[in-house]
């Protein structure tokens, strides 16, 4: 709550310096550091899928990471977080490899709609606690359409590598998250490959995302 309220109170970005980041993969297992859940920043949260958004309007070359489940800075410069919270070169096991899709905030906000049924378990329950605000256009719910990231046919594939989404392939291709942190910090592949290697799923804790 705190965090939603600085951020409605300092951010006076224009809606096309935002941009809404998905993290998923096939397997939707994505881990993530520094995220408050885990009580840990040595340990990685894996998300079935996560959410941040980015903004350019800062004085900063990578722009900022806005990220309401991290213990990072809030928002965080975008560089700090590609080398501490996605941690590239720590994921050994395929499966945890992740890929981004990015939504411009105007398209997000027009488009989007989630009623959260993908967090209800078959008794009824909840797999984790929702989220406190309203679901978004609940009537859509078509979460699935933007964190899902299939492996295309080797026809369709093109020379980069792209995964794509069933709907969104051809205006907003999912890419692999390595190209994400390039681009946030060239230089964090470096920076992170002196770091102790770890297996992901050695100590790693793993929850429902709320949409």
């Amino acid at each position: 709550a705190n965090k939603e309220a600085g951020f409605k109170k300092n951010t006076h970005c224009h809606e096309a310096e935002l941009t809404v980041c998905f993290i998923s993969n096939p397997e939707r297992k994505v881990p993530v550091w520094y995220q408050k859940i885990t009580n840990d920043i040595r340990v990685p949260m894996i998300w079935d899928y996560h959410v941040v958004l980015l903004s350019k309007c800062s004085h900063t070359p990578a722009g900022l990471v806005y990220d309401f489940d991290s213990v990072l800075p809030f928002p965080c410069d975008g560089a700090e977080y590609a080398k501490l919270a996605l941690q590239i070169s720590m994921r050994r096991n395929p499966c945890y490899y992740g890929y981004y899709r990015l939504v411009p905030l105007a398209y997000f906000m027009e488009h989007f709609g989630s009623d959260r049924s993908h967090m209800i378990r078959a008794d009824g329950t909840w797999s984790a606690p929702p989220p406190v605000h309203p679901c978004i256009k609940p009537e859509l719910n078509n979460l699935d359409e933007y964190i899902s990231m299939r492996r295309i046919s080797h026809c369709e594939e093109g020379s980069n590598g792209t995964i794509e989404a069933q709907t969104l392939s051809k205006t907003h291709p999912a890419l692999p998250i390595l190209e994400l942190v390039r681009a946030l910090c060239p230089l964090s592949m470096a920076l992170v490959e002196d770091r102790e290697y770890i297996e992901v799923d050695s100590d790693s804790q793993s929850s429902d995302s709320g949409g």
